[in-house]
């Protein structure tokens, strides 16, 4: 019971009351790590500074928990929860790297996702500030939408409201929808209905998995289960946007000592083709997203001739979500879990001196193989550790 509630404060508003609770939380537990060789070790978790309802110290905790001591907190287009992760990870003994997700748009003036990632911690307050413009284009975007929103559901006695907003906080488009989902909640209450709403005045079709989440709100998942139903399913023209350029995002990234990635969303060979021709450093998949017949093996050695770095990772935006993915053999797990530390490894050597980055003119020079790299930097990252790759 009083772990249940010290789990709960990881929750609270005041970090260091989250922190307080982690420190107990620590006392009194034995971690073990995920003894799975094929398992997915790259986690990046998404916090309140996405206005997604977890925290830091709360995700840093889950994952230790469940046997994986490394985590990234990569929210959008923030860092502001940079600095109560070391703390977290101090106090559990664990690994992690921080980083910041944001969409851009290519010469096409297409959008595409890119992230910052290993960012040397001396560097994190100022690059945080300069991601305050890629926070006000979300922001700006999720007030259009909200708009549209509320001016569909007006007539039904609806109105969608988001959370305060303050310097270093993006809304996420998710987010909206949550709102969305506790606003229909709050006026339907009985799931019954609730599913009508949203069927018959929505137009949306239900699949029976969704029927099955959603026919009971004492269902401690529900207000999430709806929110995802009512991102994926409800029809609307999403408002324009103007992003900023993929050139600028590369640029910052690299001004600030981080590692610039992109992820891959359509065919991997013109992603990597991408990235050589923006000078993108790292091609990111998501282990979850793809179709049965990926080959993850090949997707790193196409990435490794093309002199990119390879990175498989699970995004932890929604907490039904399994954790454990399997690659299709050890070796691959391995390689992939070799990436993930090398960027850890990264981030700590920059720490020290932004010059001893994986990318640095002195690293290139003293290690122009980017396996030898990756070799090098995952040992840093794994320092001290008891993970095995």
């Amino acid at each position: 019971m009083q772990d249940e509630q010290l789990v709960s404060n990881l929750r609270k508003k005041g970090r260091f009351s989250r922190l307080s609770a982690l420190k107990k939380l620590a006392a009194s537990e034995d971690f073990g790590v995920e003894q799975n060789p094929k398992a997915n070790f790259n986690f990046h978790c998404r916090t309140e500074y996405s206005c997604f309802g977890s925290t830091p110290s709360l995700e840093a905790y889950r994952l230790m928990k469940n046997g994986f001591p490394a985590v990234a907190i990569v929210d959008y287009a923030s860092l502001s929860g940079a600095k109560e992760l070391m703390k977290a990870e101090k106090i559990l003994g664990g690994l992690y790297y921080i980083g910041a997700e944001t969409d851009v748009e290519d010469e096409k003036g297409a959008p595409v996702r890119m992230i910052s990632m290993g960012i040397p911690h001396k560097n994190v307050k100022a690059f945080n500030f300069d991601l305050f413009f890629y926070r006000k284009i979300q922001n700006d975007f999720t007030d259009q939408l909200l708009g549209k929103l509320n001016s569909r559901l007006k007539k039904y006695g609806i109105t969608v409201s988001t959370p305060p907003r303050s310097f270093f906080k993006t809304t996420s488009t998710e987010d909206v929808f949550v709102c969305l989902a506790d606003a229909i909640i709050e006026k339907f209450k009985a799931a019954d209905k609730i599913t009508a709403f949203i069927t018959q005045d929505l137009g949306i079709s239900l699949s029976e998995h969704d029927e099955k989440r959603l026919e009971d709100t004492a269902n401690v998942y529900y207000e999430i289960d709806l929110a995802a139903t009512l991102f994926f399913n409800y029809k609307m023209k999403l408002p324009p946007r103007k992003l900023k350029k993929v050139s600028e995002f590369v640029a910052a990234s690299n001004g600030f000592g981080a590692i610039s990635a992109l992820v891959m969303e359509g065919d991997e060979d013109e992603t990597i083709d991408f990235a050589v021709k923006n000078g993108i450093r790292s091609v990111v998949f998501n282990v979850d997203k793809q179709p049965e017949d990926f080959d993850a093996k090949k997707f790193y050695d196409k990435c490794i001739a093309a002199n990119i770095l390879p990175l498989a990772r699970m995004v932890c935006d929604y907490p039904k979500k399994k954790l454990v993915r399997e690659f299709q053999d050890e070796e691959t797990a391995s390689l992939f879990r070799e990436t993930t530390f090398a960027v850890i490894g990264h981030e700590i050597a920059s720490s020290l001196a932004t010059s001893d980055g994986m990318f640095s003119e002195r690293a290139f020079e003293n290690t122009p193989s980017l396996k030898e790299r990756i070799r090098l930097f995952s040992r840093i990252g794994l320092k001290g550790s008891d993970i095995n790759l």
